[in-house]
This record gives C-alpha cells, structure tokens and sequence, in this order.
C-alpha cells in the first residue's frame, strides 16, 4: 500500500508540473509593474506537498505557485485526490500577517483567492501588487496553500518553500 501512495504522490506532483507549465505562457497577459529589488528573483516557482489537515486522513495534493513580480501575477495549479468531500474554495494564505502598503492582513488570513478544485484540478493566474510578489518570493515559508471542504473546513493545506 505504502509503494502505491508514494507512486501515486509521484504521479500526482508530475500532473502538477505539467499543468503549470501550461498556465506560465497566461502570465504574460498582465501589464507589465516596475522591475523587483535587487537580489530578488523576479519569478518564483514553488511545489508545494498539501497535506490532509485532519479532516479527510487519505487526502493529498500538489500545488504548483508561480509568482512573477514582474508582471504582477500569481499563477497555480492545484492537484488533489482522495478527497471525500466536495471542496468549496482555495486560497493562498499568510502564517504571521503581512503588513503592504494599503493592506493589513493578521495571521492565517486570505492573501489571495484561488478557484475551488473541481474534479481533483484547479488552475490560473490572478493579478497580484508588485509589493506582495516581492513579500511572497522573499518570504515563502510565511504563506500557504489551502484547500476548503464543507463549510469552510480545510482539508489539505502546505506551506510554500
């Protein structure tokens, strides 16, 4: 049992990659914003393992997040299985709060909305500022993907690094 899940998790970040990189060529969509600081890359993929968060133990998931601070956009793939139950929405949140010019989200908020996962897939590009690009790329470990069940429950969740 322990192979199959370890190829199925194998199988699964592979699907994740590969959809990503259908959504890269969409970044370019958006207005160009001014160049990054420097010292900071300004495309960032990360691959991010979601693990189940108690509520459904046989779940798994990859996402892949791709933040250009160039372009002012985050683009995602999100891949699960083994959910039970149906999944109501997806964001990117932040661990400790973030503190943008404008914007003041505490720990745990919502700093980006992602679609909700229909049959075990969701992706695309959202426009984000240039500023929480940079926070995102400077500052991974300080946000996280997750994945909603019924009523708001999470499910999967995983922190980008």
């Amino acid at each position: 049992m322990a192979r199959f899940v370890a190829a199925s998790k194998s199988v699964l970040l592979s699907v994740a990659i590969v959809l990503a990189a259908l959504v890269v060529p969409a970044m370019g969509a958006s207005g160009a914003a001014a160049a990054p600081q420097l010292g900071e890359p300004p495309v960032q993929t990360f691959v991010v393992q979601l693990e189940p968060t108690g509520v459904d133990p046989d779940a798994s998931g990859t996402a892949v997040v791709i933040v250009n601070a160039v372009t002012g956009t985050l683009c995602y793939t999100i891949v699960t299985m083994g959910l039970d139950e149906p999944v109501t929405a997806a964001h990117l949140h932040t661990v400790s709060g973030i503190d943008l010019t404008g914007t003041d989200v505490g720990p745990g908020g919502i700093v980006v909305g992602l679609t909700a996962v229909q049959n075990g897939i969701s992706r695309g590009c959202v426009p984000i500022s240039q500023e929480l690009a940079l926070e995102i790329i400077g500052n991974p470990d300080n946000f996280y993907v997750n994945v909603h069940g019924t009523n708001l429950v999470s499910v999967l969740s995983g922190v980008l690094d």
